[in-house]
């Protein structure tokens, strides 16, 4: 770690690695380490021409120098938290070394001012914005299935944000079961709060201003989420960045069922493009408040095309066909997974030929599987990653943890290819 006397900063940036500049005073006895860590790791060394100690002095003089360190990505790096420092304007500094100093020299060098620090993380206790969220419109930006979702303005940080805000039927408003709702979503939002994973959507805080129920905050995310970006044909999406949308997914989804959270309702709509292009979870743990129908208004089938019904593992789409209670379960995770997949791969939903809800159910019970379709462009290796989540009985399915380790194998293959001129047929041809 730098000390209070050094300045990082960062002078320019390349497609796999960054280049900065550190100064600091250093003396003859005084040793710099550079230590490989996971992400970013420490790829070159070296010194720029600057003030430099003459081997015969014996006095322990200090000297600032400038360190030029060159640091690449690691591509098999478990920690995806390292975020480039946004752009800034290039300024002039000139460094002398010390007048007194044998053997100094006098240079300039280009350096860019220090990046702005991150925005303060979330601490232990959650965040009371009751009174500091201005929605913006009038209307709910989302009508979920079981909640709205409005979008509205932090003002102390004209942060834009996410309102989410569970849908009440009037009989629960009025009731005493709307104690037991408010306990069960007070324990998934101290689940949400105590989360801390670059693919997993932050929970900012809550807010009391709408409605019986805490609102939930979080992020507005521009890019929208990964359903919207991935079928944009206004910025197709290639299979590079599709990829790393599957990735990104499978590492959130790893992290929360290491921390033994199940999402309950993953699939491409609840997967959102966060501002630095990384994919995050989000509107995961309700699954529990959403079971109970009798306290939530639900959306119906005919109001809500994008029904979870085809992204429902089978066992959990039998309870439920047969008014049961399901809880849900790391593995029906997985099966979601492999529905997700055909969302983001062949751009359509899955069980696209199937148009009614129950038809799908019947489908599930009948013990078939969403599908690829057969002329969508998608190599045999990720039909089998999407055969090994959508696996029929429960116990023989993929784990997340794996999912990460696959994709990262057709990841690091993808590095190799974009070293040379290869266009994504060539790709799909290639990668093993």
């Amino acid at each position: 770690m730098l000390s209070d006397e050094e300045l990082l900063m960062r002078v320019t940036n390349t497609h796999q690695s960054e280049i900065f500049v550190f100064e600091g005073k250093i003396g003859l006895k005084r040793v710099y380490q550079v230590k490989k860590s996971s992400q970013p790791r420490w790829y070159t060394l070296k010194l720029s021409n600057g003030a430099r100690p003459q081997a015969s002095s014996k006095e322990d003089h200090a000297y600032k120098i400038r360190i030029a360190i060159a640091v690449k990505h690691d591509l098999e790096s478990e920690d995806s938290s390292y975020q480039s420092p946004p752009s800034t304007l290039y300024s002039e500094t000139s460094l002398p070394s010390p007048s007194s100093s044998p053997g100094s020299s006098r240079s300039n060098c280009t350096l860019r001012p220090r990046p702005p620090p991150p925005p303060p993380q979330q601490t232990s206790s959650l965040n009371d914005l009751t009174g500091q969220i201005h929605v913006e419109d009038r209307y709910p930006s989302v009508n979920g299935g079981f909640s709205d979702i409005w979008q509205g303005r932090w003002q102390p940080t004209e942060l834009a944000v996410a309102i989410k805000v569970i849908r009440l039927n009037k009989a629960t408003e009025e009731s005493e079961k709307l104690s037991v709702v408010r306990k069960r979503l007070q324990k998934e939002i101290d689940i949400w709060k105590s989360l801390r994973h670059p693919n997993v959507a932050q929970l900012l805080g809550i807010s009391q201003d709408y409605g019986p129920l805490p609102a939930m905050i979080s992020r507005w995310f521009v890019k929208g989420n990964a359903k919207q970006f991935a079928n944009d044909p206004n910025n197709p999406v290639d299979l590079f960045r599709k990829l790393e949308i599957l990735l990104d997914t499978a590492k959130g989804l790893a992290y929360l069922h290491s921390k033994s959270v199940v999402h309950g309702d993953l699939k491409a709509a609840n997967i959102v493009i966060q501002d630095n292009g990384k994919a995050a979870i989000i509107d995961f743990g309700l699954s529990k408040i959403r079971i109970d129908e009798a306290s939530v208004a639900s959306i119906t089938v005919t109001e809500s095309p994008g029904f979870t019904a085809r992204w429902l593992a089978p066992e959990y789409a039998a309870a439920l066909s047969q008014d049961k209670s399901f809880t849900p379960t790391s593995s029906a995770d997985i099966w979601s997974y492999g529905a997700f997949m055909i969302e983001i791969l062949a751009n359509l939903p899955p069980f696209s030929k199937i148009s009614m809800e129950p038809a799908i159910f019947k489908a599930l019970a009948d013990g078939q599987a969403p599908q690829f379709p057969d002329d969508a462009p998608v190599h045999p290796q990720l039909r089998r990653i999407r055969s090994q989540c959508c696996c029929v009985d429960a116990d023989k399915r993929t784990t997340a943890k794996d999912l990460v380790t696959d994709l990262k194998r057709l990841r690091r293959r993808r590095s190799i290819l974009l070293e040379g001129d290869c266009d994504s047929d060539s790709l799909i041809d290639q990668i093993a």
